[in-house]
């Protein structure tokens, strides 16, 4: 577990670390692009080769995902929708107007890139 209050130097010790004392990991999936980034300089400077040695997949999709050699797989989130949910509810409360609390599930997508693909041994 990383902490997201964590700086950016501290993130990246913390990922090393973590695959440095668990050599068995053959993937991580992290919660966030900002993660990812964190990640993804953690194991260059591990000298480990995507999708070879470790898989990544990451939520949020990132344009700068795409510009990576192998790209990176991840999951993406319907960030304008759910920003138009927020958006709504709020300006129902703001109006005066009572907002039930509820749960919204809106839909991902896997976008599936080559930082993720199965390497035959």
């Amino acid at each position: 577990k990383i902490s997201h209050n964590a700086s950016h130097p501290e993130r990246e010790k913390e990922i090393s670390e973590f695959l440095v004392s668990n050599p068995g990991v053959d993937a991580v999936i992290f919660g966030t692009n900002y993660l990812a980034i964190n990640g993804l300089q953690a194991i260059k400077k591990l000298n480990l080769q995507i999708p070879y040695d470790i898989a990544v997949i990451s939520f949020d999709d990132n344009d700068y995902f795409q510009l990576i050699t192998p790209e990176i797989t991840t999951i993406a989130q319907p960030t304008d929708a759910f920003a138009r949910e927020i958006t709504r509810k709020l300006l129902d409360n703001i109006l005066g107007k009572e907002v039930e609390m509820s749960e919204t599930v809106l839909k991902t997508t896997l976008i599936e890139r080559a930082s993720s693909l199965p390497i035959s041994k």
